[in-house]
């Protein structure tokens, strides 16, 4: 998959389907809990694996690759070539929901 991704629930959730219908999709994402919270939630909501690029990792690696303007295409390309070559360097990612004392917190 090659474009941005939609910030939309129920678009999201039609890529992932889209996908899945090819295989097993993981999901990666190197800001877990900001930009990247709303395609955890539906990637693990859908069944799709769900890692995460620890940061101090993403710039070792995007070191070694040529140009230093830091965009979401290059960081995007950089995530997708680690994950396929270096599935090591990913982290497990497990967002559920909690029920404290009647409420709600994820």
């Amino acid at each position: 998959f090659d474009r941005a991704l939609p910030n939309d629930e129920r678009q999201l959730r039609a890529v992932i389907d889209q996908l899945a219908s090819h295989g097993v999709v993981l999901l990666v994402v190197d800001q877990p809990a900001t930009i990247g919270a709303l395609p955890v939630a539906v990637a693990q909501a859908a069944g799709a694996l769900v890692g995460y690029l620890p940061g101090l990792a993403m710039r070792r690696i995007a070191d070694l690759h040529p140009g230093e303007a830091k965009t979401d295409a290059r960081d995007a390309a950089i995530i997708a070539e680690t994950a396929r070559t270096m599935p090591h360097t990913l982290r497990s990612i497990r967002v559920g929901i909690r029920f404290t004392e009647g409420r709600t917190s994820w």
